[in-house]
């Protein structure tokens, strides 16, 4: 058997070198090899660097690396077609990791579309929707998602979820209804979305379908289900549901009452791990057991149809589940004691026991009172404010509903005629949105625009969130421009002076402009006060990133560097 020829002997030293994350003997083992080895070799193997940078995290390095060796390979079709695809696949990785949708764009009909199995790969469409969503474009990126959904084979959990996500962000909760029950089986679901824009109608319809699926009267007794009848919980859960529909949309008291009574009879509610000699003879569930939200059906629909004594007792027991804490406590107070009520007092009760009860608020019970509101015209702008805030704060742990409701209370505020300086701020906090979903493209092109329009102190802020996806992206000179207005904005013996002053040189740094740089590090001198950790934080962060990335020479230049301006 003959030998293998010494160059490719050292190619594959140089992959297992890589494989085992040593580096530096691996370009020390390159240089010799490309005084000798063939073009597609030395391509191949930048292409092997390529990928290890990548995995790496070394963005930077890794994309024309990358780019050339695929370059090569596609122009030479006697290239392994395998290395061609591996390639392709890299660089579509590498911009999509990189926050770098634009390129990966670009890139898009050479690295996906051409090399796919068919024209009809699913796959390709689907990734053309991801592209889509992280420029920010949400309408084409459904367009995409929906003709892959739509291709042979391709109906599966994942992408209805991802579709789900999309109608969220989107405010498209009609179609949301429809995708739940023609693609998920989700009836439930779709009910609360046809319920939450005020299509009571269709809600109503749906829930006495599942109400008539699920009739306990039709059931039997089962000791498996803890002595319950099986269904009794799904039962129960559309009784209510149809309590809430009749209440929200046509103010039936009565028969709202009915339902949620009816609803509580057939659900034992106990757990499924009670033992059977402990489950009770009878059916039905304590009052006290009641959610708050029920609880709040139970005291409007009894208040309006003249049960007063009953109304009373929710009254009570609505307050004890109240957080005295709580800014609102008093309000809430006021609004459950009311007698009586309009509809406008009732949608008030709603909103004030959904911030105020005790533990996580109660999202539900606001977007009840917002459909109600827009529904029948309720107009308060300072409740509609109010609610709005607790939608699209972080506690609000759905993030496709948090930034829906976050584009929806700007669409409001500007149907309103509120002022320019409270919607540049609504605007603001969504933009921190896409931050917080590390979709930096889109979240530094919706910051950019708003620099003009936002107070001093907002516009430091927005600034400082650009910096920071200029940084996730590598785009150092873009950061650097901003970074010279930011300065601007601090006296020089601040510390946010001294924090932006040393945040610009560690870019100009790692753009290699040491000469500018060492200026920079001048300006800032030794910090050695009590808050050296927070304002060395820029060059700790680059020097940590510099190692993971294993860049060595700059990682070793940036520890340097921090020696020099730190004390001691």
């Amino acid at each position: 058997m003959s030998e293998e020829p010494e160059q490719i002997v050292v190619a594959r030293l140089i992959s297992s070198l890589l494989a085992a994350g040593d580096v530096e003997t691996a370009e020390q083992k390159f240089a010799v090899l490309r005084e000798t080895a063939p073009e597609s070799l030395l391509l191949e193997i930048e292409g092997l660097f390529g990928e290890f940078y990548l995995s790496n995290g070394n963005f930077v390095d890794a994309e024309p690396l990358l780019l050339r060796a695929f370059n090569y390979s596609e122009t030479h079709p006697e290239h392994r077609f395998h290395v061609l695809h591996s390639l392709g696949h890299s660089i579509s990785h590498l911009y999509e990791t990189w926050g770098r949708p634009d390129e990966r764009l670009r890139h898009f009909p050479r690295t996906d579309a051409k090399h796919a199995h068919s024209d009809k790969d699913p796959q390709v469409a689907r990734r053309l929707a991801e592209i889509n969503q992280s420029l920010g474009d949400l309408d084409e990126a459904i367009i995409n998602l929906e003709r892959s959904y739509q291709m042979p084979g391709n109906r599966n959990v994942d992408m209805a979820l991802a579709l789900e996500r999309l109608f969220k962000r989107t405010r498209q909760k009609d179609r949301l209804a429809r995708l739940y029950v023609e693609k998920m089986r989700e009836e439930a679901l779709s009910i609360r979305c046809y319920l939450e824009i005020g299509d009571f109608e269709a809600a109503l319809k749906m829930i006495e379908q599942q109400i008539a699926e699920k009739d306990i009267r039709k059931q039997t007794m089962d000791k498996r289900h803890s002595g319950c009848f099986p269904l009794a919980p799904q039962y129960s859960y559309y009784m209510y549901e149809l309590a809430n529909c009749l209440l929200d949309g046509y103010g039936e008291y009565k028969r709202a009452i009915d339902a949620i009574e009816n609803g509580i009879k057939a659900n034992c509610r106990v757990p499924m791990s009670t033992p059977l000699e402990k489950v009770p003879d009878s059916f039905g569930m304590p009052e006290e057991n009641l959610q708050t939200s029920e609880l709040v059906t139970l005291l409007i629909s009894c208040d309006g149809a003249g049960e007063l004594e009953r109304a009373d007792k929710y009254r009570v027991r609505l307050a004890k589940r109240l957080s005295e804490k709580n800014q609102t406590y008093d309000q809430a107070v006021t609004a459950i004691n009311r007698h009586a009520m309009t509809r406008a007092e009732q949608v008030d009760l709603m909103e004030l026991v959904a911030i105020t009860h005790d533990g996580f608020f109660d999202s539900w019970l606001l977007k009840r009172a917002k459909a109600i509101r827009t529904s029948f015209g309720i107009t308060d702008h300072e409740a509609i404010r109010r609610t709005f805030k607790f939608l699209c704060q972080s506690e609000n742990r759905d993030e496709d509903e948090r930034e829906g409701n976050a584009l929806s209370r700007i669409d409001w505020l500007k149907k309103i005629g509120a002022s320019e300086a409270e919607i540049a701020v609504a605007e603001l906090e969504y933009g921190e949105m896409l931050f917080q979903r590390k979709e930096y493209f889109a979240a530094r092109r919706f910051f950019i625009p708003l620099l003009v329009r936002l107070t001093t102190e907002n516009q430091l802020r927005a600034r400082q969130r650009i910096i920071d996806c200029c940084r996730a992206m590598d785009h150092y000179q873009d950061a650097i421009e901003h970074l010279e207005r930011l300065r601007d904005s601090y006296s020089e013996d601040s510390k946010a002076w001294t924090h932006a002053t040393l945040e610009q040189a560690v870019f100009l740094d790692l753009l290699g402009r040491h000469d500018e740089a060492l200026s920079f590090y001048k300006q800032v001198g030794r910090i050695d006060d009590d808050s050296k950790d927070d304002l060395t934080a820029p060059l700790r962060r680059a020097t940590e990133r510099a190692v993971a990335r294993k860049q060595l020479a700059i990682a070793k230049l940036l520890k340097d560097r921090l020696r020099i301006i730190s004390a001691g």
